[in-house]
């Protein structure tokens, strides 16, 4: 039997040190173990720094980006 998935949605737009220390709290106080659980981040026009983060954090962490042209598509 496949086991569900949590979904955990986050929306990037501005402030990337805010993004970057939510992004690391998350990964530090999850457990896919525990709780199966995948990353979805929501671009929303975001602020460039944002996405060079998260390439960093490709290889450590599994995650989705679905980009929006603007702010509230």
């Amino acid at each position: 039997m496949r086991q569900l998935k949590t979904s955990i949605i986050i929306l990037a737009y501005k402030e990337p040190e805010k993004f970057k220390r939510m992004f690391k709290t998350l990964i530090k106080n999850t457990s896919q173990k525990r709780t199966p659980y995948e990353i979805i981040v929501i671009d929303n026009d975001c602020d460039g720094n944002i996405l060079k983060y998260l390439d960093t954090k490709r290889g450590d962490v599994e995650f989705l980006i679905h980009h929006n042209k603007t702010n509230g598509e």
